[in-house]
């Protein structure tokens, strides 16, 4: 591990208000699975663009059980429009793709209510393939309110029967043809949809024609941390996930960067906030460490290499910073300490883990710590836990702070590698044997009876 210069993702940190005092999950042993919308199955939807959009979503229907519920909304300066697609359009607009359907069709007919905004209008539209050629695309508008639900049968080809390959159906909560007068707030359900024709007693059905069946869409995040894991769900796609082995407790944080289409996002675990501009807040923290650790293994794609970042914020404006980065691959769990140079008391602490630039880079971490400094000695606590002497010759005394009792200990040396360990036969009080270790620096990991670790530096003489 060398230092080096930030990545750019990196640099761009902008300062917001932090979250609850202390190290949020350090050990990522807790998850929780986010619904973040439902998906209609067969259809494309609005829900996806971006994920979580919710402008498309599952109502009570006027036929069976369920009904789509379009909807415009605002996001950001921009407007979106609810829409349920079946068959393919391209960025411009123009369809390219359709289902297959083979009974004549003059009419396309269903349910519907609506409340479309003073000079809006929704937007049904109909495509058919007829001996691979687009021979038809109709669309119809639809204004003003319709609070029960009605029923619908607009032409289809001016309602002269055609034989088709495949259809190409679509709904929209606001003309996409004629996006300025979209208005955030027009919505339109659709319900029971069907293509049909006078010359046709039994028509082919569309598939998921009646809008019963859906999918929720999930994203699974450690608690406390943020990840790109929501923007991958549409595509069933993991930027970081919960791994075993751990290095401590059950699980650990794997983190992956993806090929996604022609672009590749950077795998990235932050206790802050994603955005296009990097990361950004943190978590509320008011003590000034010495050393950030963080347990790590690591498999690189090709000469890729992994970030590790630590920023210390006070009202906004940087105070510290620790950095490294992990090259070449690191096949067994290793401790990373990394120095933390803080010049001002923080109030926010900003961390950032990136397994790479290259798609297929993988880095697990564990049980993050912070250490060193002042750390575990605000004035609240007026006993905390003390390991001395330091410099130690024979042996260390570990006593724990008010309220805690030892269980088990792990000596290291500087590069995290285990020496020696045991388990505490007392819990209020613990002596290690230090005869049998080189002198030198190294590392003291602590784990108390309630499962929470930490990591004291000390020095054999």
């Amino acid at each position: 591990m060398r230092p080096r210069l930030l990545p750019l993702y990196l640099a761009v940190l902008i300062p917001c208000t932090s979250r609850a005092q202390g190290l949020a999950n350090g050990g990522f042993e807790a998850w929780s699975t986010t619904v973040l919308y439902e998906r209609l199955q067969e259809w494309r939807t609005g829900g996806s663009d971006p994920a979580g959009l919710d402008n498309t979503t599952r109502v009570p229907g006027a036929s069976g059980t369920h009904a789509a519920h379009l909807e415009t909304v605002t996001v950001g300066a921009d407007t979106a429009f609810g829409y349920a697609l079946l068959g393919n359009i391209d960025g411009n607009d123009d369809p390219v793709g359709g289902v297959p359907f083979t009974t004549a069709i003059d009419a396309i007919e269903g349910f519907y209510r609506c409340d479309l905004q003073s000079g809006d209008s929704a937007v049904v539209l109909v495509g058919v393939w007829s001996f691979g050629v687009l021979a038809v695309l109709d669309l119809h508008t639809i204004g003003g309110a319709q609070p029960a639900w009605t029923a619908f049968d607009l032409p289809v080809n001016q309602g002269v029967p055609i034989a088709p390959d495949s259809v190409i159906v679509a709904f929209a909560s606001s003309n996409p043809f004629a996006p300025a007068a979209a208005v955030p707030g027009s919505w339109i359900e659709v319900d029971a949809v069907r293509l049909t024709s006078t010359i046709t007693p039994v028509p082919d059905q569309l598939p998921n024609h009646e809008f019963e069946l859906w999918d929720p869409v999930t994203s699974e995040d450690p608690d406390g941390w943020n990840t790109y894991n929501s923007a991958l769900a549409p595509m069933q796609l993991s930027a970081v996930t919960p791994a075993t082995p751990a290095h401590g407790g059950a699980l650990c944080a794997r983190i992956t960067t993806l090929a996604t289409g022609t672009d590749t996002l950077p795998g990235i675990l932050t206790n802050g906030r994603l955005s296009a501009n990097g990361v950004s807040g943190g978590e509320a923290f008011s003590d000034m460490p010495t050393t950030m650790n963080l347990w790590v293994r690591y498999e690189p794609a090709g000469q890729d290499t992994a970030n590790l970042l630590a920023m210390f914020f006070k009202y906004g404006l940087p105070v510290g910073l620790g950095y490294t980065e992990v090259y070449g691959t690191v096949s067994n769990w290793t401790l990373v300490s990394v120095a933390t140079n803080i010049f001002m008391t923080p109030d926010t602490v900003l961390f950032a883990f990136q397994a790479g630039s290259q798609p297929g880079s993988v880095l697990h971490v564990d049980d993050l710590e912070l250490a060193g400094g002042n750390v575990g000695l605000a004035p609240a606590r007026a006993s905390a836990m003390r390991v001395y002497p330091v410099p130690a010759s024979d042996e260390l005394v570990v006593e724990p702070a008010v309220g805690a009792t030892l269980a088990a200990w792990v000596l290291r040396d500087a590069l995290g590698r285990p020496l020696a360990q045991g388990a505490f036969p007392q819990h209020d009080r613990g002596v290690i044997d230090l005869r049998g270790v080189a002198p030198g620096p190294l590392l003291l990991e602590l784990t108390m009876t309630d499962g929470t670790r930490r990591t004291e530096h000390v020095v054999k003489r």
